[in-house]
C-alpha cells in the first residue's frame, strides 16, 4: 500500500502532489476497509503541507547541528503529524461500503476491532488517518535500519496511542514533544562504528 524508498521523504516535502497522493492513498486504503469515506480539504491540506515544509526548514536551520546529516525521519514525521493536526483537512466522514465491487483493502482483525476503529476515525479524523500514516512510514524506515543492536520491536500500545491521540487533538500539541514521546517509543541501542 505504501512503496517508500530512502528518498521519499525530500520527495514529499519538495512537492504538495507527490505526499497528497502517496499520503491519501494509505488514507482511503484505511478508511475504506473501515467502512468510511473521507472528504478532504485539499486547500487545508495544501496549508498542511507548507507548514509542515516550512517548520522543517526552521528545525534545519535552527535546531540541527551543522555537521549532521540533517532531519531524521522521527523528527520529519513528528513535524507532519502536528501539521496535520493543526488543522481539519478532513470536511466529513461519509459511509462506505467495503463489501461493495471496489477494489479496496479489508480490514485485518475482528469485528469489535473494525467497530473500535471506526469510532477512532470518527473522533480523530484526520489526525487519526495522519498519526496511522507517521507510525507505518516510521514503523518502515525502523524496520530497515542496520545501525542498531536490537531488533526493531514495534512497542506501540492501544493505551498510549490513545493518549498520543488526545494530545495531537489538543492546542497544546508540540512538535518537539511529539518527536521526544517518538523517540523513546523507538529507542534502541547503536551498534559500535567497529562492528
Amino acid at each position: 500500500m505504501l512503496s517508500l524508498d530512502e528518498n521519499c521523504l525530500d520527495a514529499w516535502l519538495e512537492s504538495y502532489d507527490a505526499f497528497k497522493d502517496d499520503f491519501l492513498r494509505y488514507c482511503y486504503f484505511i478508511s475504506k476497509a473501515c467502512g468510511y469515506y473521507p472528504h478532504v480539504n485539499f486547500p487545508k491540506l495544501k496549508v498542511a503541507h507548507a507548514a509542515w515544509f516550512s517548520d522543517c526548514q526552521v528545525w534545519e536551520n535552527k535546531y540541527v547541528m551543522k555537521d549532521s546529516n540533517g532531519l531524521s525521519h522521527l523528527k520529519i514525521m513528528s513535524i507532519l503529524l502536528v501539521s496535520l493536526a493543526s488543522v481539519e483537512w478532513v470536511n466529513e466522514l461519509e459511509e462506505f461500503d467495503p463489501q461493495g465491487n471496489h477494489d479496496e483493502g479489508e480490514f485485518v482483525g475482528t469485528a469489535e476491532e473494525r467497530e473500535e476503529t471506526r469510532k477512532d476515525i470518527n473522533a480523530g479524523r484526520g489526525t487519526f488517518f495522519a498519526f496511522q500514516f507517521a507510525i507505518a512510514v516510521i514503523n518502515s524506515f525502523e524496520t530497515s535500519r542496520d545501525d542498531r543492536v536490537q531488533e526493531f520491536m514495534f512497542r506501540l500500545t492501544p493505551d498510549l496511542e490513545h493518549d498520543l491521540m488526545v494530545y495531537l487533538l489538543s492546542e497544546r500539541r508540540d512538535a518537539m514533544a511529539v518527536f521526544l514521546i517518538l523517540k523513546a517509543l523507538y529507542a534502541r541501542d547503536m551498534k559500535d562504528a567497529k562492528d
